[in-house]
């Protein structure tokens, strides 16, 4: 009886379990959102020897209907919180620099993924939201009984790309 056998060699990269928590995002359109989060990544080894050769870094994914407008408004990279306390216990916890600047009111789910060079993946469900922004200006018109009145003036849009414009009559 002839045995036949052979070696596979299988790579493959560890994926922590999902975090549950949904992280939201929040600012009105046309304002500005600059600020630190922190993410816990479970399961880190932060052993002393793994800390000087091992690099994280964060990808997000957005889907495809959202990609264009999320990537000029939304930026998140890792970096050191200028404000958290030095002495943290936690070594498993990623600070991350957010900066959210939209134009428009919007809500896009996407996902980040923090990868550990050496092995190791982790993913967290984003959601950020633009609300509508504050009233631009109220133009009044006003004018006698009977007699007809007018006003001209310019509206001018931030992008190129054709915008709405709402009036409101009272």
């Amino acid at each position: 009886s002839d045995v036949c056998s052979s070696d596979l060699q299988i790579q493959g990269v560890a994926e922590a379990p999902a975090d549950s928590t949904v992280h939201t995002f929040t600012v009105q359109a046309r304002e500005v959102l600059e600020t630190y989060h922190s993410l816990n990544l479970i399961g880190l080894d932060t052993s002393p020897a793994d800390q000087d050769s091992d690099t994280l870094s964060c990808q997000l994914e957005v889907q495809p209907q959202h990609q264009a407008l999320v990537s000029k408004c939304f930026d998140i990279s890792l970096g050191t919180d200028p404000n958290a306390t030095s002495s943290r216990t936690d070594k498993a916890q990623v600070s991350l620099k957010v900066n959210f600047a939209p134009l428009r009111p919007f809500v896009a789910m996407c996902k980040l993924v923090i990868t550990r060079s050496s092995g190791g993946r982790w993913r967290f469900d984003l959601k950020l939201e633009a609300t509508e922004p504050e009233v631009d200006d109220t133009i009044s018109i006003q004018s006698p009984l009977n007699k007809p009145a007018s006003v001209a003036f310019r509206l001018s849009n931030h992008t190129s790309v054709y915008s709405e414009f709402e009036d409101r009559k009272s």
